[in-house]
């Protein structure tokens, strides 16, 4: 069973028929549980705000419990001592706290006002939905209150509702005291939210003053009477009215006379009826309260909040205002305010120091700002750095107290802190319009600058180590960095740029700080085998790109072929001083390793190559590559070209023996019908296949059914290389003839010369 306590508040209240000079007070309750019988039980707590100038209150108090289901009752309030913050023994009252701060303590107009705590356990019978709490005192300093009338003697009088038919309740809890001293012109945003255990929806609102007669504790109140230009909405005087925030229970008002008014708050809870579905009021709780409104505000506070320059981390420094201005303006800042001035010409300078990469930089203020003056957009506050860039500062975080105002303000930065030197730091209006103010609703003046101071940034050191062909389809490049230069806080990417024509552009990034390689997929077999690329790295802090890096090029590797001799070259390689090269190649048709043909050696960008004679054993198709290695470093790194491929075969011996057969060894295929084709002449095989090859061997026609034609003159090979489809240049070829006969056995094998000659007809 969930507990609720009742809670009961009182400023100004007064004993039996002497004036005790009230100044407000405020019931509420807390609920216990519920008993066997359907009764339950609730703490009820009083609370009242008293002026000292009337007699000393009257400890005993009683509160009055009634409703329509179960009748009235008195109940007697028990005295609560309270201790003082500071230690110490326990007192009957204590002054509120933050009565004075924006006032002069020495003012004739200040009213000093202490609190009393009352409290008592009671019962209530069962369900009712209009359980009333209510006490009324003798009585209001009727001297001192400007917007009240009085006819006659009567008590303040306050209470507190409670509906409990879906469901026990606590109160509301106010978080600030009833009683604050104010100031003519000022603005002002005071609190008077509260706290809600329950999770009910709460509403605020201003409500009108209760009277009530001398006598019994149970009583019929009366509607007090408010003097002229004075109404429950408007119950003080101000320069454009006051004004309730209904959902969180903020005063705004700017007072424009010296005076006293009371104000009556009420605040409604709503709880969602699961039955009904309907938002049922569950509770009212009503505070009466007394605003003090004085002549002059506290000199201290007219300056509106300062940096509090004392606190860890700050200093103040002398400058010369007018040559400080001149610097502020060449970074931007028209505009600039200091501390207060030492000499005619001389003023003092806020300092705050802070380290590379920090990214939040937290201000102190020696008085309290208004937290609805600090904007959340962070457009309060600009900084500019050494080299006149400004960091954008999107946010703010600060924690708001119960009397709305706070003494630190975290501005949260886009990017940390990246450059050693002086940072401006500058509180200016925001986008709300307004500057950061006190409590007391003076505002600070607008382009006060601050010095905020950074070290133990370092210059970042990188280097592009290495650009490698990787299997002759794509490249990797390698880098390495200093770690110490390189923050890990500040880092943003590494931009991988890419240049082909000496124009550098950024292909990639890479986002973790600890990678040192990238592939480069986008330059593919086809791309390595005909361009040569260039690389370099930049890194980006702060989402600043910085200088790029060295610039290394991949290896191109390129060949030129005649009928003995193949010549490769290839590019220098230029990723180390003096890189020695190997040039290798191997068989594919095999599972030979890479062999060289030259190297290691720095002098050669080329190499010749003679053809091997070829032979059954060796025939195949060869890889040639270079490799690179840096000779101060042999094994750190390797870079590799890409692959090109020369393709052997072993060509058909020809032997010397004579023709057996009728086979041309000239054609001249001209269109002429002359020796136009290639053909054999002879029924003596069953089976016979024609190939006819180049002189590298390659073949460029294939016949192997050549018996099931009619392979007599006027038919054959018409010159047509079978892998183009276009006439085969002149020249000398070589034709292999295989015949056999199924019925004899007889097989024979021709091999012989076939020249080709087109000239003209």
């Amino acid at each position: 069973m969930k507990k609720l306590i009742f809670f009961l508040a009182t400023i100004f209240t007064s004993f039996s028929l002497s004036a005790s000079h009230f100044a407000g007070a405020e019931i509420g309750y807390e609920y216990l549980s519920t008993n066997t019988n359907g009764s339950h039980d609730y703490k009820v707590r009083l609370q009242i705000y008293r002026d000292i100038s009337g007699i000393p209150l009257d400890l005993n108090q009683s509160l009055c419990i009634s409703s329509s289901c179960f009748g009235q009752q008195t109940v007697a309030l028990t005295f609560l001592p309270v201790l003082p913050q500071n230690g110490g023994n326990a007192r009957q009252a204590l002054p509120v706290p933050g009565l004075s701060d924006c006032v002069d303590a020495n003012d004739p107009d200040l009213v000093t006002i202490e609190i009393y705590y009352f409290e008592a356990t009671v019962t209530l019978q069962g369900n009712c939905p209009n359980w009333k709490f209510s006490w009324h005192g003798n009585a209001r300093n009727v001297n001192n209150i400007d917007n009240l009338t009085f006819i006659g003697n009567s008590d303040l009088y306050v209470e507190t509702l409670l509906n409990n038919t879906i469901g026990q309740n606590t109160s509301p809890t106010f978080v600030n005291p009833a009683a604050k001293s104010f100031c003519v012109g000022s603005p002002f945003t005071w609190s008077q939210a509260a706290t809600e255990p329950d999770g009910d929806s709460l509403r605020y609102s201003f409500g009108h003053p209760l009277n009530a007669p001398f006598g019994a504790v149970c009583t019929t109140p009366t509607l007090a009477t408010f003097a002229t230009g004075y109404s429950v909405l408007q119950p003080m005087t101000t320069v454009s009215g006051i004004n309730i925030d209904e959902k969180v229970g903020t005063f705004s008002f700017t007072p424009s006379q010296i005076e006293t008014d009371v104000v009556n708050v009420i605040v409604e809870e709503y709880r969602l009826d699961p039955v009904t579905t309907l938002w049922l009021k569950v509770g009212t709780t009503v505070r009466d309260l007394q605003i003090p409104v004085v002549g002059a505000c506290l000199q201290a506070t007219a300056a509106g909040p300062k940096i509090n320059t004392s606190a860890s981390g700050f200093s103040n420094e002398a400058i010369e205002a007018d040559t400080m201005r001149t610097f502020l303006y060449g970074l931007g800042l028209t505009k600039a305010v200091f501390d207060s001035t030492l000499s005619p010409r001389t003023d003092s300078i806020g300092v705050v120091e802070y380290n590379c990469g920090d990214s939040i930089i937290t201000l102190s203020f020696s008085s309290d700002v208004l937290c609805s003056t600090v904007s959340p957009d962070g457009t309060d506050f600009r900084l500019v750095g050494p080299d006149s860039a400004a960091t954008a500062i999107p946010a703010v975080s600060f924690a708001c107290q119960t009397d709305l105002t706070t003494n630190n303000i975290a501005l949260l930065l886009h990017q940390p802190l990246d450059q050693n030197g002086d940072y401006y730091l500058q509180i200016k209006n925001g986008n709300d319009g307004n500057t950061l103010q006190n409590e007391c609703g003076f505002s600070l003046t607008p382009f006060y600058t601050l010095k905020v101071k950074v070290q133990g940034c370092t210059q970042p050191i990188y280097k592009l180590e290495n650009v490698t062909v990787v299997a002759d389809s794509t490249i990797k490049i390698e880098w390495t960095k200093i770690d110490s230069t390189v923050s890990k806080k500040l880092f943003t990417s590494w931009n991988i740029l890419r240049s082909n024509n000496n124009q550098f552009y950024p292909i990639d990034n890479v986002t973790d700080y600890n990678a040192t390689s990238y592939v480069d997929n986008s330059a593919d077999a086809n791309a390595v085998d005909n361009i040569q690329f260039q690389y370099a790295i930049q890194l980006v802090q702060n989402f600043n790109a910085k200088s790029p890096s060295n610039t290394i090029n991949n290896i191109l590797l390129k060949e030129s072929t005649n009928d003995q001799m193949t010549t490769f070259d290839w590019s220098d390689y230029l990723g180390w001083t003096n890189a020695e090269y190997n040039f290798e190649y191997r068989n594919t048709s095999t599972s030979e390793p890479w062999q060289s043909l030259a190297g290691p050696t720095a002098s050669i960008l080329s190499y010749s190559y003679d053809h091997p004679e070829i032979t059954a054993a060796n025939e195949g198709i060869y890889v040639y590559r270079v490799i690179a290695t840096n000779p101060a470093a042999p094994a750190a790194y390797i870079a590799e070209s890409n692959w090109l491929y020369l393709e052997f075969k072993n060509e058909p011996v020809i032997d010397d023996e004579p023709y057996i057969a009728n086979i041309p060894n000239v054609i001249t295929p001209n269109g002429d019908s002359q020796n136009d084709f290639f053909y054999i002449n002879d029924n003596t095989y069953s089976n016979i296949s024609v190939s006819i090859f180049n002189r590298w061997g390659k073949l460029v026609y294939q016949d192997l059914n050549a018996s099931s034609q009619d392979y007599t003159q006027g038919k054959g090979w018409d010159g047509t290389d079978i892998n183009t489809g276009q006439p085969a240049s002149d020249g000398v070829y070589f034709y292999l003839v295989e015949a056999s006969d199924f019925v004899s056995g007889k097989s024979e094998e021709l091999k012989g010369p076939l020249t080709i000659i087109r000239g003209t007809h």
